[in-house]
């Protein structure tokens, strides 16, 4: 099942749950963890990524489903294709050291609830 997964994820030029629905506003969170036990008794420390992913339907829009996962039952399970180094090295982000030129909001800023 691990295969076909990234088989999925190569064909799609994406990586997302499977049960996730097409053609649906998703926003994404990504975070990074880092735990440095100053115990004693610690074994070690854990430095890692956190990536969230949320979909929002809305009533008239429910999204679509997407195609299902096919699972070769012919591909060897012993070991599990690598995903493509671009998902797995992320660059180094560098701050810009200007401020950012914001324009200035013209007219009213205004939410409306329903």
């Amino acid at each position: 099942m691990g295969n076909s997964i990234c088989d999925r994820f190569q064909n799609d030029d994406f990586v997302c749950p499977a049960k996730f629905r097409g053609n649906i506003f998703t926003t994404g969170a990504v975070d990074n963890i880092d735990h440095n036990p100053s115990s004693t008794t610690a074994k070690g420390s854990l430095h890692g990524t956190a990536i969230s992913l949320f979909q929002h339907p809305e009533v008239d829009n429910l999204g679509t489903d997407r195609e299902g996962i096919f699972i070769n039952e012919n591909l060897k399970r012993d070991n599990i294709k690598p995903l493509p180094e671009r998902y797995s090295i992320v660059p180094p982000v560098i701050l810009p050291k200007e401020p950012a030129a914001v324009p200035l909001l013209e007219g009213r800023l205004m939410i409306q609830f329903q």
